[in-house]
């Protein structure tokens, strides 16, 4: 378990301890997953997100924002937000549930979504409040699709002493950034463009086209911490079923995870960061809109119903002139 914390105050008043280690997915992902919901949100959630960020802020800067936050002074109460600490058995047995694993007052992941999507709509709160419980959800919309953010076992395997080539490391790091940045040769902007590219041509004529319609199962924010519990769920279920080896702990620790265990990885690391994209979308769009977004004729007549609008084609162009827009 991670270091506990002081009582939660209401948001956005509360101190705590937090943990060394808050990310997830590192810089590299947390763009990516950004930078890929750009490319299926409706226009107008477009126009939303840009006019309630502040000033030239994005989707992009705004997913690693929270990260930083949590490392200042005044933001250390959010820390324990980015994860939901399951107190299961893997890799023999996984489950989330949030009775048992979400720390009351303190928080968790799940409980901070269901809070920031009532924040982000209340219009008596302040402009800046709104702003920033939507930076929270485009970043742990990101956090509840790692693995490592839905697990107890030794603060999340930050405990988890491995190897990465000829440095040492610990698990949590290797997931939250080793392997996207080996799988993508770096953590640059370039980097995470690249890599929402390739996976939104797997989403639409690729290999998660067939996986479409299971991913938008569930992204009504009105029922967000039932969405956000199975979210937590799937990503949690990977702990039996790769992050930990059966055998473990037996031979595992100190052991060089960059070769032959990066490289049966890449495909759940793809796979996570696809998925929380496009949830992500779907996500933004139901609150904005009441709709995902997300099937073909509705965003196809949506786009067209606008075409004229700047923040239309944006929404709607490549990776690259999202990102003239979006950093």
């Amino acid at each position: 378990m991670r270091p506990s914390s002081q009582l939660l105050l209401p948001a956005f008043t509360a101190l705590a301890v937090f943990a060394p280690s808050t990310a997830a997915w590192g810089m590299l992902g947390h763009r990516t997953v950004a930078l890929l919901a750009s490319r299926y949100l409706l226009p107008e959630t477009a126009i939303w997100v840009k006019g309630l960020l502040p000033g030239s802020q994005s989707m992009v800067t705004a997913s690693t924002w929270p990260d930083y936050y949590a490392h200042t002074p005044g933001g250390r109460y959010s820390a324990p937000w980015h994860w939901i600490d399951s107190k299961d058995n893997p890799p023999h047995t996984c489950e989330v549930n949030y009775n048992r694993d979400c720390h009351g007052e303190e928080g968790c992941i799940v409980s901070a979504i269901v809070n920031m999507t009532a924040r982000v709509t209340d219009e008596e709160i302040s402009f800046y409040e709104r702003s920033m419980a939507l930076k929270f959800i485009i970043h742990f919309i990101g956090d509840i699709h790692q693995p490592l953010h839905t697990e107890d076992l030794l603060r999340g395997g930050n405990q988890i002493f491995v190897s990465w080539g000829k440095q040492h490391t610990n698990l949590h790091h290797v997931w939250d950034s080793s392997i996207a940045e080996k799988h993508q040769g770096g953590s640059a902007v370039r980097h995470a463009v690249g890599w929402a590219d390739t996976l939104h041509s797997e989403i639409e004529s690729g290999k998660y086209t067939s996986n479409r319609e299971g991913w938008s199962t569930c992204v009504n924010p009105a029922n967000a911490e039932e969405c956000a519990l199975i979210w937590a769920t799937e990503s949690n279920k990977w702990m039996c079923d790769y992050v930990l080896p059966a055998t473990y702990p037996a031979g595992f620790e100190g052991q060089d995870l960059s070769g032959h265990y990066f490289q049966g990885a890449v495909p759940i690391v793809d796979e996570l960061v696809a998925k929380a994209g496009w949830r992500l979308a779907g996500y933004l769009n139901m609150i904005v809109t009441g709709k995902t977004g997300l099937g073909d004729a509705e965003r196809a007549e949506t786009l067209e119903a606008a075409a004229d609008e700047d923040d239309v084609r944006i929404a709607s162009g490549s990776s690259q002139r999202v990102l003239e827009w979006a950093v």
